[in-house]
């Protein structure tokens, strides 16, 4: 699969509802903006490069028309436009 301009698929992150030491968190906290890993990105156009690259922790818009979701091995992706990125979170 190649994308192309300033699309990307990013991996969804889910947020689990019990913490591994077995705090259950307020249901506030699986509200908040979604999260993904950058998997693959376009190559952005002249007027505007794309910025994402394979590996980014990225929030993004989940709401826009333009995300698509799709499930593929029991994993879930978005391809999105790089204008549906919100920030790039950085590694710590």
């Amino acid at each position: 699969m190649k994308f192309i301009k300033r699309n990307a698929v990013v991996l969804k992150q889910h947020r689990e509802k019990q913490s591994s030491s077995l705090i259950i968190k307020p249901d506030i906290y699986l509200q908040t903006i979604p999260m993904g890993t950058v998997i693959d990105t376009g190559r952005g156009t002249k007027d505007k490069p794309m910025i994402l690259n394979p590996g980014d922790i990225v929030s993004y818009n989940d709401r826009s028309i333009t995300v698509m979701e799709y499930n593929v091995e029991n994993e879930d992706y978005i391809i999105c436009n790089q204008e549906d990125i919100y920030t790039i979170i950085p590694k710590l």
